[in-house]
């Protein structure tokens, strides 16, 4: 196992690591409670963390899967507890103790949003003007999802938790603010920016780029 990102929880360490398998040429992710001399205490979570899986006989000559819309998998320390958000599951966050033992969970229902032809054109129009598509396209199988996951990005910070789900209107995107306890607070839409998005004080902050003066300006707004 490689661990890639540890964080500290209450008197220990959270390890979030991967694993590949040679034989089944597939990626497993794992979060992990370690003490502070990296003996490992408890493996909270392991799963498959394959977007690329490779199909047909190894080598060369096999194509792989490209998944196109990833599920949302991320492991956040707030306090002295570990939130895993994980969408493979729906709406699913699962929370844990310093010590890797499960507190409770947020699993919530939601309305499953189709994956439209004309989405699936626009993302496939974008990797046609790459400039490797006539090699990525032998290379790759291009595969989108039924369904849209339930969501795609999970902030938790000033005892809320903020999950932008793929709803849309117009421009701009669903925001669901829960407590840590995923009772929600309140729906709002949000004409989120591409790029970093931070949340302080009640305000969200993000990146814009000037092309006048071809620099990037941080802009906050309000979150009401």
């Amino acid at each position: 196992m490689t661990v890639y990102n540890v964080g500290v929880v209450g008197e220990n360490l959270i390890g979030e690591g991967s694993h590949f398998d040679r034989d089944s040429r597939k990626a497993s992710s794992t979060i992990t409670v370690f003490d502070r001399k990296y003996n490992v205490l408890t493996e909270i979570v392991k799963r498959d963390g394959g977007g690329w899986v490779a199909v047909g006989r190894p080598g060369r000559t096999s194509k792989q899967d490209r998944k196109m819309i990833y599920d949302y998998f991320e492991c956040g320390v707030y306090g002295d507890r570990v939130y895993i958000a994980d969408s493979e599951k729906g709406f699913f966050i699962e929370i844990f103790d310093s010590m890797g033992k499960k507190l409770y969970e947020i699993n919530k229902p939601y309305t499953k949003k189709k994956v439209t032809g004309e989405f699936k054109k626009r993302i496939m129009n974008l990797e046609k003007a790459h400039p490797k598509w006539e090699t990525n396209r032998k290379r790759y199988n291009y595969i989108f999802p039924e369904y849209f996951p339930a969501f795609r990005n999970v902030f938790i910070v000033e005892e809320k938790i903020y999950v932008e789900t793929y709803e849309t209107r117009g421009n701009e995107k669903e925001i669901i603010i829960m407590d840590l306890k995923g009772n929600t607070l309140k729906r709002i839409f949000f004409d989120r920016p591409w790029g970093p998005l931070s949340i302080r004080d009640g305000y969200w902050y993000y990146l814009v780029e000037n092309e006048d003066t071809d620099t990037y300006e941080v802009h906050r707004k309000k979150i009401e």
